[in-house]
């Protein structure tokens, strides 16, 4: 519910703050006095199409703010699912520049102008001269008829918005097959010559790098035969006229031995010495024997070269290295699987789809026949309500209209029809004129779905043109009732409908530092009666109307109890 409304230079408002009631609110004033600027600007708050001119002259911005209470769990669960922390409450605000330009924020976070316009129509629906009602979108009129139908009507539906989910994936997959398919023997005969280039090549991690190393050894054998050879001479064999490393050491080692017991110091390096001719002499013998497992072979050179170009060539065709082109090969034989497979995969997803059409078809049947017995429950209904509110000629009715194709809701156009006279062929409700007549359709059909539907706040601007007598009585009740389970804020110039308001709020405008503007008062009881006079036209006979108003008053709390 819209608990407070603020609005800054906004057309004749510089700057105004309405706190609203949680039932029915009602703003009277004379003609031109601001009440639809109002409207216009809870308009703007809840996403309607902006324009600078609203902006007050002399301003560079204009600014609306509403705080919006929230109590409905349905509500609070379809703004959670579009992402917003609620808590009980939101903040709405719009500011317009001069330049055409406007922010959209909710509780304070700035937000694209579609998704700001999707929140705000789910807590403000708005009836009146020149506002479009969410209850004219065909999605709106088939969601209200389905929950009129019941529970029954709802798990019918939401078991068809399964199965069409269902569907549409399996589809997809079987569009993925057949495009997968296109061309099968080719890609089967591409995949088979793949997998056995790899295959044939038999690679094995590392091997590039010990046949690059082994290359490199041949490539410079005289000097790896030189190298290993000094080096295994200056470690263990020695040369002529000189000693190996092993020879001197073990020489150190002798002579430590010869002094240990004087000074024991030298035993820890003397154990270290002996450790060290052991691994002088084993690596002695790795260099010894890894140089004589080397043999120099020129043809030996060409082998190593022909397979490392082996390798290079797949490398170059498979993007990629050695261990990624083996990984390859497992998804290359995983899709030839899958491929060789394919045909009996989509036979087997094209039945399945034949027979959940069948079933979709079937439970789309089933709701239609629900939504035609609650589309008749209905018309009666809102007919029965139209009478009251002063259209007996007119005729409400609803068109279910089963088509060939079946969507995520069902087989059914759902569409709310009308005729304002008898003998006047009827036409959707989104194309009836506005105004008066349209609000009080719109009034018969809250009145009756307002259970069912989860905006909180109903607007109603004017809804009382061209109504008089014992019918504006019945439309004030109707509202009066509505206010119970929903917030209504109306402008209206009816002192009847005013007076069975709960909250009375009086818009009227002063000039102030030479110019005019637009200021709301909250009316007490007193200050009712005196605002109701003038709405009788007292002017006058101003006793008597000052009496005809505590009456009404009266009338309306008597009859609000009832």
């Amino acid at each position: 519910m819209l608990k407070q409304l603020t609005i800054k230079n906004f057309a004749l408002i510089d700057h105004i703050t309405i706190d609203f009631a949680n039932s029915f609110n009602v703003l009277t004033g004379e003609t031109g006095a601001g009440k639809s600027l109002i409207v216009e600007a809870i308009g703007l708050l809840i996403g309607h199409r902006a324009s600078s001119d609203f902006i007050r002259e002399g301003s560079d911005k204009a600014f609306i703010e509403g705080y919006f209470e929230l109590s409905d769990d349905k509500v609070i669960t379809e703004l959670e699912d579009l992402g917003l922390e609620v808590n009980d409450g939101l903040i709405l605000a719009r500011e317009l520049l001069r330049n055409g330009r406007n922010s959209c924020r909710i509780n304070g976070r700035l937000v694209p102008l579609s998704y700001y316009n999707e929140v705000g129509t789910k807590l403000v629906d708005i009836h009146g001269q020149s506002q479009e009602s969410d209850l004219l979108s065909l999605n709106k009129q088939m969601n209200l008829l389905d929950d009129f139908a019941g529970t029954q009507a709802l798990k019918s539906k939401n078991r068809i918005h399964l199965l069409y989910n269902d569907i549409k994936e399996l589809k997809t997959k079987i569009n993925d097959y057949q495009s997968f398919m296109e061309n099968r023997e080719a890609k089967l005969d591409f995949l088979k010559h793949q997998i056995s280039e790899i295959e044939n090549a038999c690679l094995r991690s590392g091997e590039e790098e010990e046949l690059q190393q082994e290359k490199n050894i041949l490539l410079n054998y005289e000097r790896f035969v030189v190298c290993t050879n000094n080096a295994y001479n200056h470690l263990f064999k020695g040369e002529i006229g000189s000693n190996s490393a092993y020879d001197l050491v073990s020489y150190a080692l002798q002579e430590l031995e010869k002094i240990k017991d004087i000074d024991s110091t030298f035993n820890t390096i003397a154990e270290k010495l002996h450790t060290l001719i052991f691994e002088l002499e084993e690596f002695a013998r790795e260099i010894k024997k890894h140089a004589d497992d080397i043999e120099y072979d020129p043809y030996r050179l060409e082998v190593i070269e022909q397979r490392l170009n082996v390798i290079r060539d797949l490398k170059r065709k498979y993007n990629g290295n050695v261990e990624e082109i083996i990984q390859k090969l497992s998804v290359l034989k995983e899709e030839h699987t899958d491929l060789q497979q394919s045909i009996t995969n989509l036979e087997s997803y094209e039945k399945k789809l034949s027979e959940l059409e069948v079933e979709i078809k079937k439970e789309c049947e089933l709701l239609h026949e629900m939504r035609l017995k609650a589309a008749r429950d209905l018309e009666n209904l809102v007919n029965q309500a139209l009478e009251e509110l002063d259209l007996p000629q007119a005729q409400f009715s609803i068109h279910v209209d089963l088509r060939d194709t079946y969507e995520s809701f069902g087989m059914d156009k759902v569409e709310f029809f009308f005729s304002p006279n008898k003998g006047e062929s009827s036409k959707p409700l989104a194309k009836i004129a506005s105004g008066g007549e349209i609000s009080r359709v719109m009034l018969a059909l809250k009145s009756i779905l307002n259970q069912y539907d989860n905006v909180s706040t109903i607007i109603f601007d004017e809804i009382d043109t061209g109504v008089g007598g014992e019918t504006i009585i019945n439309l004030s009740k109707k509202i009066s009732k509505l206010a119970t389970k929903s917030q209504v804020i109306c402008v209206t110039h009816s002192p009847a409908l005013a007076s069975f308001a709960d909250l009375h709020y009086l818009i009227f405008k002063v000039f102030k530092n030479k110019r005019t503007v637009t200021r709301i008062l909250k009316l007490d009881y007193n200050e009712r009666i005196k605002e109701l006079s003038r709405m009788l036209g007292g002017a006058e006979q101003i006793d008597t109307a000052l009496k005809h108003a505590k009456e009404m008053l009266k009338f309306a709390r008597k009859e609000k109890c009832v």
